[in-house]
């Protein structure tokens, strides 16, 4: 985009005005400031070759280091900056993590110490690749972790949810993007990725039914509790999920595996088809929709029932199945909105682009041009784009706007829109890794 004196002036701003010794907040979230500040910074560096913006980020790694002084040696999720700076004060044990507070340090982590030259940030993030690693197959749903997980191998598998959305889902991003970044020259994060795809084709992905009977796919959610048996696959859809395409596209790149790439070329054009068939062509954050009863031989026609039987367990038979649909809305196959609101959220866009920089299909430029054609529509302000607070209201309401913008639209959403339709020697792929953030950080053998 040529902004490179704005780009300097930022600079600037951070080095001469920017400390990471201070606060002024009570908790800072240590997941979120790895991922963004300290992966904004490197990627920054990575760009530019300007030494001040590593040295900030050596910053921010030494600060989120002393998150780590645990008895664990796992971080605390929401950290109070300010005890740990007591002299004399010891910090206790998290007790249990989210799954992507434990997970997705591995990146960023890495890029830090491959830059620097000092190891300790990375062994800090492969201490706790070594307990997923572990732990991998030997959870209720072998070869995925639980959303809530506990500390040690023990206690690790101490949840009943399995998925690829909320709360889990840069763990699994991060085994592939750690192949990339690195080379393929630790296998341990390719042997991660493999089982992770392979236990989520399993009993996370399914076909869900639709009118035109398209060959697609959508990650839900297992669950299992303990004693009770095989898990079972809840037909969610969450837009964070929808990172799984791209996900699959490029570690079936990486790993040459051709499968991958078509499965996830499957994922993407579900997310698509949610996109196309959701209320003012938008994916609201969660939805129920409801699979083929085969897999292999869905024909909408044939297995509408299912829809219908599926509307009749959540609603009731008090009314007719069509009164239950026009009452609450519902796009053909959907059986619930439980997550409303639309928040300018990216994973979609980015599987679509990941899917086209691997595959070139040319169409996905088409579909993508139709995503964003709704996602402005419904979004645009005099000021700028708005989250929505419900993308499906009564009686054909007006979209009520929440009056927010996650910072995730300026550098995730909108950088994967314009990268898109960029020459693909742009932040190349073969050069380039994104972090959870959309934050390119360059790969180690480029």
């Amino acid at each position: 985009m040529d902004l490179k004196d704005e780009f300097y002036s930022a600079v600037d701003a951070v080095h001469n005005n920017i400390s990471f010794e201070a606060t002024t907040a009570n908790e800072i979230s240590t997941f979120e400031t790895s991922i963004r500040f300290l992966g904004g910074l490197l990627s920054a560096h990575d760009l530019s070759g300007d030494a001040r913006l590593l040295a900030k980020a050596r910053d921010v790694g030494d600060m989120l280091y002393k998150a780590f002084d645990t008895p664990e040696r796992m971080p605390i999720p929401k950290w109070d900056f300010h005890a740990a700076l007591d002299e004399g004060s010891v910090q206790g044990s998290p007790g249990q993590l989210l799954l992507a507070e434990m997970g997705s340090y591995s990146l960023d982590f890495t890029r830090l110490s491959l830059l620097t030259r000092d190891p300790k940030y990375h062994e800090l993030a492969a201490r706790i690749t070594d307990l997923l690693y572990e732990t991998q197959m030997t959870t209720k749903v072998p070869g995925l972790w639980p959303s809530h997980v506990g500390l040690t191998a023990d206690s690790l598998d101490r949840g009943s949810d399995y998925t690829f959305g909320a709360e889990a889902d840069s763990a699994y991003e991060y085994t592939a993007k750690m192949v990339a970044l690195l080379g393929g020259q630790v296998g341990q994060y390719e042997e991660m990725y493999a089982r992770s795809v392979d236990a989520a084709a399993k009993y996370l992905f399914y076909r869900p039914l639709n009118p035109g009977d398209e060959d697609i796919l959508v990650s839900g959610t297992a669950r299992s509790h303990a004693g009770s048996g095989a898990p079972w696959t809840e037909t969610s859809a969450q837009h964070l999920s929808c990172f799984a395409g791209g996900m699959l596209a490029l570690g079936g790149r990486l790993t040459g595996n051709k499968s991958h790439v078509d499965m996830g070329g499957k994922l993407a054009r579900g997310c698509v088809w949610l996109y196309k068939g959701g209320p003012r062509g938008l994916l609201p954050e969660a939805t129920m929709l409801v699979a083929c009863p085969d897999a292999g031989d869905c024909a909408w026609e044939r297995d509408i029932g299912v829809w219908h039987d599926a509307l009749r367990r959540k609603y009731g038979t008090s009314k007719p199945v069509e009164d239950v649909i026009a009452d609450n809305r519902l796009p053909q196959g959907w059986v619930n909105i439980y997550g409303g609101c639309y928040i300018l959220r990216p994973e979609a866009i980015e599987s679509v682009f990941v899917l086209y920089r691997v595959t070139g299909d040319r169409k996905l430029m088409d579909e993508a041009w139709e995503m964003w054609a709704a996602i402005d529509k419904a979004t645009r302000t005099a000021m700028a784009n708005s989250a929505v607070e419900d993308v499906n209201p009564p009686g054909g309401k007006r979209l009520r706007m929440s009056d927010s913008m996650e910072s995730f639209w300026l550098s995730e959403t909108l950088k994967y829109f314009y990268l898109l339709y960029s020459e693909p020697e742009l932040m190349s792929l073969d050069e380039w890794v994104f972090n959870t953030e959309a934050h390119p950080l360059r790969r180690m053998l480029s």
